[in-house]
């Protein structure tokens, strides 16, 4: 049995040694830290895996527990699920998300680091075609790509850019709350899923309810959500939110896959009605350090319409590489520009 003086001891040890590695990480340019009672610490670097000595696993994980004891929420999701998600601020400079499941007898952690200010759109080499997205008062628009693509930052920068660029009533729907804004001319609320809404169904039919312009939903992952989303987007919403898939025609399979096999054509005729584009992006790493965005850009025409409603999205691909004048772009195409312009190298393409 620990006496309180030894867990005083070891709490004070653990918030530095948390500040420590976290403020490391930062200096060397990673995205994420792992690590878990078996092995790490880890920190990705450029995409890239890099172990790190020096730290003390038992006591990384006793620091991130300390978090998860102030929420009784999120220790008993932890206890029934096996998983849970926190944001926690070891440093000064940003919030960093916190992954941590059950692995054996302890426990395995995936840290995500913030910058300490969003980007712009143009800052983050995101394609002039958003702005012009983000522009329309309705619809679906949607970042989508592989897990660590910068999606999250891509919308959060949308919220950045839209909340300075008009007054608007923006509402998002966060699984945890990650990221903090401040506008002078919009107003931006907050919803957390577990502490505000159970789910983010349940948050969008709130939402609609409460007068919004713009509704940010940190991602879409089920079919209650996906055909709420598409509702608001139907009835005079801008919706924004992420996806996971590995192209914009395979993003659109999976929202009408969500569906039952019955609603589909339904799914069909929703999707290519409510939505403006879809941007899907890699990180590459680029020739000077680093890393940059490669999209793929797809809009929503009458051509990608009637695709989407025939059931011949397998062809989506052809329109957006025909379909330069009006701001779409393959994604072979934009890493080929990204070469030839020196940015990225040669033998980096199919990162």
């Amino acid at each position: 049995m620990f006496s309180d003086r030894t867990v005083a001891m070891n709490s004070i040890c653990a918030d530095a040694m948390l500040r420590d590695i976290v403020r490391l990480a930062r200096s060397r340019g990673a995205s994420d830290i792992h690590f878990s009672g078996y092995d790490g610490p880890f920190f990705r670097v450029d995409n890239t895996l890099e172990r790190v000595a020096s730290f003390d696993r038992s006591l990384l994980i006793f620091g991130i527990q300390k978090y998860l004891s102030n929420s009784s929420l999120l220790l008993q999701r932890l206890a029934d699920i096996g998983d849970c998600t926190v944001m926690i601020s070891p440093d000064e400079v940003a919030p960093v998300r916190v992954h941590i499941w059950r692995e054996g007898s302890t426990f395995g952690v995936a840290l995500r680091l913030h910058d300490a200010q969003l980007r712009s759109l143009d800052e983050l080499g995101l394609p002039t075609v958003c702005t012009e997205l983000l522009n329309e008062p309705h619809g679906l628009f949607l970042f989508t790509g592989p897990t660590g693509s910068g999606k999250s930052t891509s919308l959060f920068s949308s919220v950045r850019e839209l909340s300075h660029r008009r007054p608007l009533h923006m509402l998002t729907i966060e699984d945890p709350i990650e990221v903090s804004f401040s506008s002078d001319i919009s107003l931006i609320r907050r919803r957390e899923i577990g502490r505000d809404v159970p789910d983010i169904a349940s948050g969008i039919r709130s939402a609609m309810r409460s007068d919004p312009d713009v509704l940010v939903i940190g991602e879409m992952r089920d079919a209650e959500g996906i055909s709420a989303a598409l509702e608001a987007a139907e009835t005079g919403h801008l919706v924004i939110s992420t996806i996971h898939a590995s192209s914009s025609a395979a993003c659109i399979e999976r929202i009408i896959n969500s569906f039952p096999a019955e609603r589909c054509a339904e799914a069909r005729v929703r999707v290519s009605s409510a939505l403006l584009g879809i941007i899907n992006q890699r990180l590459l790493p680029t020739v000077g350090g680093g890393r940059c965005v490669a999209a793929e850009c797809l809009v929503a025409n009458d051509a990608i319409r009637t695709l989407i409603r025939e059931a011949r999205i397998h062809q989506i691909g052809n329109v957006i590489a025909t379909s330069r004048a009006q701001g779409m772009e393959s994604l072979s195409s934009a890493i080929e520009r990204l070469t030839l312009s020196g940015i990225v190298r040669l033998a980096d393409r199919a990162a």
